[in-house]
């Protein structure tokens, strides 16, 4: 289930959240996969909530006896969660069991991607619903997780070296580039907003086609920040700084009244949404931009604001509809990838890139023990000398898969000097990055 309350039934895409985000990063390998069972069982069972598609057997879904608004992206997060805890756990016994499924679920993209009969923008997937909003379009709160859970399936697939891997790789490319290209059009269409400077700027979209709900919350919450998490846009395109600036600085921060209730138009608040904190995938966009103020703003701004400080529970949103697990399930991957990083570049494992200050200490060693990533597990140790100018740190790991390289970032500390790791002493600046053997 999805909360205690006001969510006690299944919103696929939050719980997926709560999956692969909190639960397999924190090692509960086994519980997660006995709940993925479920959207195994029910798999084909629902038609997907657009008028475009058919009954598809390799539809994932919410059981009709738990489910509440269905959303298209729910198929893409139940297929990311199911690869990424693959990935993460390396239960081969797990893998073998759902690799059918998988396929099947693959499938369904390839398939309705290439539908024709809708009036949307061809080769994207056609028109759904995409919130609680019950708007059918060409979201890109759809189009995200769908790429995300295609994305995760070939990087699995590729690790088994699956006949059909490269299949979907080519479905991936092409994904991607029909939707990019068709957004960039798009942009051009849409209204224009001034900034405090005088300067005009595109209001971003979150349709491709359909109904923009340009003043509705949901315009942050599923909006275009997913495209980076998905890896459909780079944080430093233009379109997604645009979107930034919109959320950050734009009209809506003009009218935004803090008494008000979540109804109103959103904001960024100490780069977390002002509606729904669990959806703040902005923080994806300042992590892979590396944009540190921004990111454990972010980060902070959940740990500030999403969790109750007196109980430790998540709230969906202010004026109180709390027990919700999604918003701390945010804020413990991006913990965990300020630290252990397999997800900023494919092949590449990151240690410290973004490790706030406060963690780095004389008195006070950081750990970070037995992580999962999709490499295999992997720990890190670090604490300054007293001195302040030399910041031991040991790491060690058992890969199943070797990546490429591993980088470890000498953190922004005035006056550090030299990494001493696994005994071995080189000397650094501040934000200098070492590539280890």
């Amino acid at each position: 289930l999805t909360g205690s309350w006001n969510y006690d039934t299944l919103w696929p895409t939050p719980a997926m959240m709560n999956a692969h985000m909190l639960l397999d990063v924190m090692g509960y390998h086994s519980f997660v996969a006995d709940n993925l069972e479920l959207f195994k069982r029910c798999q084909g069972l629902t038609k997907a909530p657009g008028a475009s598609y058919e009954l598809h057997p390799g539809y994932y879904s919410a059981p009709r006896e738990l489910s509440s608004v269905d959303w298209l992206t729910d198929h893409g997060a139940i297929l990311h969660g199911v690869c990424e805890h693959a990935l993460l756990s390396g239960d081969r016994t797990f893998t073998r069991h759902w690799l059918d499924s998988i396929i099947k679920a693959c499938d369904f993209l390839k398939d309705s991607r290439a539908a024709t009969n809708h009036a949307g923008v061809q080769g994207v997937l056609p028109p759904a619903v995409a919130t609680d909003a019950e708007v059918p379009g060409q979201a890109v709160w759809n189009i995200a997780w769908n790429y995300k859970g295609l994305t995760s399936a070939v990087r699995l697939l590729r690790q088994l070296g699956h006949p059909r891997a490269e299949e979907f790789t080519e479905e991936a490319r092409e994904y991607k580039s029909v939707f990019v290209e068709a957004y960039r059009k798009h942009v051009e269409t849409m209204p224009e907003w001034t900034d405090r400077s005088g300067q005009r700027h595109r209001v971003i979209p979150t349709m491709l086609s359909g109904t923009e709900l340009i003043n509705h919350p949901f315009f942050l919450d599923s909006g275009p920040q997913a495209l980076v998490y998905a890896r459909l846009l780079e944080a430093s395109d233009p379109l997604i700084q645009t979107s930034l600036a919109y959320y950050r600085e734009g009209p809506n921060t003009w009218l935004y009244d803090p008494r008000g209730n979540m109804h109103q138009r959103a904001v960024l608040t100490h780069e977390i949404s002002s509606c729904e904190p669990c959806y703040s995938f902005n923080i994806f966009a300042s992590w892979e931009a590396g944009d540190r103020a921004h990111f454990l703003e972010g980060i902070y701004g959940l740990l500030a604001a999403s969790l109750s400080d007196q109980t430790f529970i998540g709230c969906e949103h202010r004026h109180g509809i709390s027990g919700l697990v999604a918003p701390g399930a945010l804020m413990v991957y991006l913990m965990r990838l300020a630290v252990i990083d397999d997800a900023l570049e494919e092949g590449k494992l990151h240690l410290l890139r973004l490790a706030p200050l406060a963690w780095i200490r004389e008195d006070y060693e950081t750990k970070f023990e037995n992580m999962p990533t999709e490499y295999g597990p992997v720990s890190a140790r670090f604490q300054l000398t007293q001195d302040g100018k030399v910041l031991r740190v040991d790491w060690q790991a058992d890969f199943r898969v070797e990546p490429e390289a591993i980088i470890l970032h000498a953190p922004p500390v005035e006056g550090l000097e030299k990494l001493v790791v696994k005994g071995k002493t080189y000397k650094v600046k501040p934000g200098e990055a070492l590539r280890l053997k």
